[in-house]
């Protein structure tokens, strides 16, 4: 897609400035998510949460393999994952699930580290960093005791969305995008 607007690569309610070091272009729909992300940035990565150092982090776009590489490399660990957490709440296929749903889960999930950072048990959280920016966020405030990010081309990813009969099509088309724009380190 062409780069067709303007961005503040440090948001402007962050501190961002105008000058060219802190511009760069994107496409509508990366910016758009990147926008979308900033704005609820406070809600999904809260302050309020305390380092987990038993913790492995692993980060990836949509269909890259999170839960699957969690499952198989940490067997002995609590797995922190919101499709996960949101299924069990819900009763509800993985990836269906209200915006009121979704939130809950978040708010169930931000719950599940703290519990975890007071418990020391091992554990693997699965998120997606969608950029470095917040990845870095993740990395600083859980201070995990390793970090994985994975990575596949994104054809391959494409597919695995497409093929996926799990995936309603607004998700299918949400994944989409966030594997377009996903900025790897």
């Amino acid at each position: 897609m062409p780069a067709t607007d303007v961005d503040h690569i440090v948001p402007k309610s962050q501190g961002g400035t105008d000058t060219p070091e802190n511009l760069q272009s994107l496409c509508k729909a990366c910016h758009r998510h990147k926008t979308a992300t900033e704005n609820k940035i406070g809600y999904f990565m809260p302050e309020h949460l305390k380092p987990i150092p038993q913790s492995v982090i692993v980060f990836g776009p949509p269909a890259s393999g999170k839960t699957t590489w969690a499952v198989k490399n940490t067997p002995n660990a609590f797995i922190v994952d919101l499709d996960l957490i949101v299924q069990k709440m819900t009763g509800k296929p993985k990836y269906i699930k209200t915006e009121e749903e979704r939130l809950l889960g978040i708010n169930k999930r931000n719950q599940i580290m703290l519990e975890l950072a007071a418990s020391g048990e091992p554990c693997t959280i699965v998120l997606t960093g969608s950029t470095v920016e917040q990845r870095r966020w993740w990395v600083d405030k859980l201070k995990p005791k390793q970090v994985v990010q994975l990575r596949e081309p994104d054809s391959v990813l494409i597919e695995r969305i497409h093929e996926d009969t799990s995936r309603p099509s607004s998700v299918k088309k949400r994944h989409l995008e966030v594997v377009r724009c996903y900025e790897y380190d």
